[in-house]
């Protein structure tokens, strides 16, 4: 099974050697994505690991391993992305993806969303509470929870399906949260907004003693990309991903 690395990597090279450390770069049209009898995955697929770019490959094997359930895999949809089916599957990696404590950071997550989300693009299977998730009914609260008690937030009180290009960036001990559609706004913190942030898993996290929380059905993964040492958008991965937010 190939290990996770984390650190500057291709993506890193673009935005040259002075610039921040690209800690994932993920999308599902382009990496490897891998189904249940180790081949290129296709459409409708039982996943068994997802390479990325930059962030390690994160497999079905791990996530069982920490309680997810062995029967499926998340599945891979050629229009949509990756997600659960509504089944209790995830994705999980050797090595997370931590953030730096103290440091300024920008995450993006694209995904196509039903009308009532309940997703959770990252979640740590060792740390419970540790997530970045969009839930709601018709309307949508936007979080990425950290260090098991800290939070960042934002409530949308509209919500429609479909693709959504979110961006969660820490600039000092301050977030703002924006998406396709709505100007970046303070997010409310609690907890200590500079902490240290933890990352293994997709699609699902850890509630209590084991991964036990999974996205629901219709709520796709499409792209990530992480990076810290800066708090400026990447304004041409915005535009590559529906346009600047």
């Amino acid at each position: 099974m190939p290990m996770c690395t984390t650190g500057a990597g291709p993506a890193a090279a673009l935005l040259g050697s002075s610039g921040p450390t690209v800690l994932l770069n993920a999308a599902y049209l382009t990496d490897t994505i891998l189904n249940d009898v180790a081949a290129p995955a296709g459409n409708l697929d039982a996943l068994s690991s997802w390479a990325m770019a930059t962030g390690g490959t994160f497999t079905k094997a791990l996530a069982v391993a920490a309680g997810a359930s062995g029967v499926d895999g998340p599945f891979y949809v050629t229009a949509s992305g990756v997600h659960t089916g509504g089944v209790n599957v995830a994705l999980t990696c050797a090595t997370p993806v931590v953030i730096p404590a103290d440091t300024d950071c920008v995450i993006y997550v694209k995904a196509k969303l039903s009308l009532s989300p309940t997703f959770y693009a990252f979640g740590s299977s060792t740390v419970a509470g540790n997530r970045i998730a969009v839930q709601g009914d018709g309307d949508a609260g936007v979080e990425i929870t950290f260090g098991g008690t800290n939070q960042v937030s934002v409530y949308y009180g509209t919500h429609a399906a479909g693709v959504y290009l979110y961006r969660f960036r820490r600039s000092g001990s301050s977030w703002y949260i924006a998406r396709t559609g709505d100007a970046e706004q303070s997010a409310t913190v609690s907890g200590t907004a500079t902490a240290a942030i933890s990352l293994d898993t997709l699609l699902g996290h850890r509630t209590g003693g084991t991964l036990d929380t999974y996205s629901a059905t219709g709520e796709y993964l499409q792209k990530a990309y992480i990076f810290h040492g800066s708090s400026t958008p990447d304004t041409a991965y915005e535009i590559a991903n529906g346009g600047t937010l």
